[in-house]
């Protein structure tokens, strides 16, 4: 009988007794001997074996023949078909497989995704460019994310895509794609976008570069229209851990919102931002009770020396939380103007306030914290 020799006859003889494994082994010999049998509908049950040999072969040749396969009606086929470009990574199959990204079996399209990011797309940038040009989002989505893992990639094309796409989620994932190429002064003209979703994410990426010039170009952001990038402005600078960023989130203690006031005064606190203790202090004074008491909270942590006649004066403040607040704060200070404050806290109109000061006072054993603790007992 024949004994298979390394050609395309020894190919035909490894189809005919279905030995696909073997055919795969020949390599590129076996491409076309393998294609043949995708031409032929009377042989449609091994269709499935065929195309994964010519994944398993490598071969770009075969990539064509794929790329029809990609439409046949049987879910299978469609999705081996996407298997087998992925191991061959011809950038030549990066539009097609796109398109399948929209296939009707979830299955076909993991399918078509995974194959995507094993694709050398090294020669295909013109693909992915008409790509961008589709009327599809999902389409131009991808060719973002495929552009952003490739090295070299043109930076004025993602900020175009950045500033101008029809669809927020493909210009969200071009700022990404920017990050990745460390072009910071690309990056700064996002912040020109109408779009606050895309400015916020600019900042986010923007404070991930430690780099001053992009550290001082997310503390500008402070000033934005947007409450939403303002407050990622305020969470990447309090991410820097820069001294240089202190001044600016003071800044953000005079924002309209009070979400910003209150997380610039937890972050001055948690940055141990002594030179921000005059802001603090002014903010103690702030219009809504919660600011006052993280102002408060950030000064303890960073031990002012002029903190306890504020927390004197904030005793007697009109909100029952920053009372109670301060009277907690004051138990640290062994002092007979802050008992004094406790004891008289002891007799407060609000619950909370008065078992606060009895706490506070029971770390101390002099007479009059004694005669408050006594008089607290008939506290109902």
């Amino acid at each position: 009988g024949l004994q298979p020799d390394g050609s395309a006859a020894a190919a035909y003889y490894y189809i005919a007794d279905e030995q696909w494994s073997s055919c795969a082994g020949m390599g590129k010999t076996a491409v076309f001997p393998l294609i043949s049998v995708l031409d032929d509908e009377e042989r449609a049950e091994h269709h499935g074996r065929v195309i994964w040999a010519l994944g398993q072969v490598g071969d770009p040749a075969a990539v064509g023949r794929l790329e029809v396969a990609l439409n046949d009606e049987r879910t299978v086929i469609r999705r081996v078909a996407a298997e087998a470009l992925g191991q061959i990574g011809d950038g030549q199959a990066v539009f097609s497989l796109m398109k399948a990204l929209k296939d009707r079996n979830e299955a076909v399209q993991w399918a078509a995704r995974n194959a995507l990011h094993d694709l050398d797309l090294s020669n295909a940038y013109d693909l992915l460019d008409n790509a961008l040009q589709e009327e599809d989002p999902a389409i131009r989505l991808m060719a973002v994310e495929l552009l952003a893992k490739e090295d070299g990639i043109p930076t004025d094309r993602l900020l175009t895509i950045a500033l101008i796409d029809r669809d927020q989620r493909v210009r969200l994932q071009a700022v990404g794609a920017l990050g990745q190429t460390e072009d910071l002064d690309a990056l700064a003209e996002v912040l020109a976008s109408p779009d606050p979703a895309v400015r916020g994410t600019a900042v986010r990426v923007l404070g991930q570069h430690d780099d001053p010039q992009a550290i001082a170009v997310v503390a500008e952001q402070i000033a934005d229209e947007d409450k939403g990038v303002r407050e990622a402005a305020v969470t990447m600078l309090a991410a820097s851990g820069r001294d240089e960023v202190i001044g600016p989130i003071c800044d953000v203690l005079h924002d309209d919102e009070l979400e910003l006031r209150l997380l610039a005064a937890k972050t001055l606190g948690d940055l141990g931002a002594v030179q921000a203790l005059p802001a603090l202090r002014y903010a103690c004074q702030d219009r809504h009770p919660d600011v006052r008491r993280a102002a408060l909270f950030s000064l303890a942590q960073l031990e002012d020396d002029e903190l306890m006649p504020l927390l004197l004066t904030a005793c007697v403040d009109g909100d029952a939380q920053v009372r109670a607040t301060a009277v907690s704060l004051l138990a640290a200070y062994d002092d007979p103007q802050a008992i004094s404050a406790m004891v008289t806290a002891t007799t407060d109109e609000m619950a909370p306030v008065r078992e606060t000061a009895v706490r506070a006072l029971a770390r101390f054993s002099g007479p009059q914290s004694f005669e408050a603790l006594v008089q607290a007992r008939w506290d109902k």
